[in-house]
């Protein structure tokens, strides 16, 4: 492991240490966030392809600036992994009977 893995190791540790000792108390969004990281994970990429295969093809560029068509695309993408991450939250529990039942 190199300096910087050590390093990286060495900061993880301590700020779990300091999350544990201290209570701290994290946002509720970025919880929630947390929470859904997965499903983020897996749906970002599908969603952020067809935005802007869509702002491509519509030209959107003209109308609203580069920068606009970013922010938009993230959030949106960001809105359909938590939407995602609470639907599976909420089946969880008929999953977990139906793999039970097997």
């Amino acid at each position: 492991m190199g300096a910087a893995g050590i390093g990286s190791l060495l900061l993880i540790l301590g700020l779990t240490a300091w999350e544990t000792l201290t209570k701290l108390k994290i946002p509720r969004l970025l919880d929630y966030i947390g929470a859904a990281s997965y499903s983020l994970y897996l749906v970002h990429l599908p969603i952020l392809v067809v935005l802007v295969t869509l702002a491509k093809h519509f030209h959107v560029e003209r109308v609203v600036p580069a920068g606009g068509i970013f922010v938009f695309c993230i959030l949106f993408a960001l809105a359909c992994g938590c939407l995602t991450g609470q639907r599976i939250a909420a089946n969880a529990p008929n999953t977990r009977r139906f793999l039970t039942e097997i």
